[in-house]
């Protein structure tokens, strides 16, 4: 059975590229395997949760490039670098880019697999988290100016009543907005209206 997320490998080396997606396979793991960095930058574009194996010295754009660019494009792909003995202060620097991890070559299975599982997991947390965030600008978007408004007042602890009075409306037309408000939001209780206004940074304290 396949594992939710994709392992992208790039290494310039054909017998190792091969190797290291026969392993990551082999696992159960879905792998994307590719010799330049051009035709991975070309393919990656937004491949759910996924990770990268990457190595450090490749012709042409070297992995230093790669990671700068996947960092610069936001991409949010968990980096480990594969290092050789002679690249750990390339690797040291990798880390301090926004590489997750690094294992020198020649590695151990286990540790491999180790490393990208643990990347994995990272990709599959910053996916729902993206994912949730997109939905949750989704549904605030949906909102009037009005009903921001409101939220923002009910979320600071404001009643229905309380709220009438302020803006001078009338309990009903406060109370049917509030249902309103509610429905576009897909929320069914003060407690969740007021988790998404404070996720959304909409509550007021």
């Amino acid at each position: 059975m396949k594992s939710e997320g994709a392992v992208f490998v790039l290494d310039d080396d054909a017998d190792v590229c091969r190797s290291l997606a026969d392993l990551l396979e082999e696992a159960g793991l879905t792998v994307r395997a590719y010799r330049t960095a051009r035709a991975f930058l070309a393919a990656c574009g937004d491949p759910g949760p996924a990770c990268l194996v990457l190595d450090m010295c490749m012709p042409g754009m070297s992995g230093i490039r790669v990671l700068e660019q996947i960092v610069a494009q936001k991409a949010y792909i968990p980096v480990v670098v594969a290092s050789g003995y002679g690249d750990v202060s390339l690797a040291a620097h990798a880390m301090k880019i926004g590489a997750i991890d690094f294992i020198e070559k020649p590695f151990r299975a286990r540790q491999l697999l180790d490393c990208v599982r643990e990347a994995l997991d990272l990709a599959r947390q910053n996916h729902r988290s993206r994912t949730e965030h997109t939905e949750l600008a989704r549904r605030i978007g949906r909102l009037s100016a009005r009903e921001c408004q409101m939220l923002k007042r009910l979320t600071r602890g404001e009643t229905v009543k309380e709220v009438a009075r302020t803006l001078e409306r009338s309990y009903n037309t406060v109370y049917k907005q509030k249902q309103r408000l509610m429905r576009k939001l897909d929320v069914h209780s003060r407690d969740e209206l007021e988790r998404v206004a404070a996720r959304a940074g909409l509550a007021e304290v």
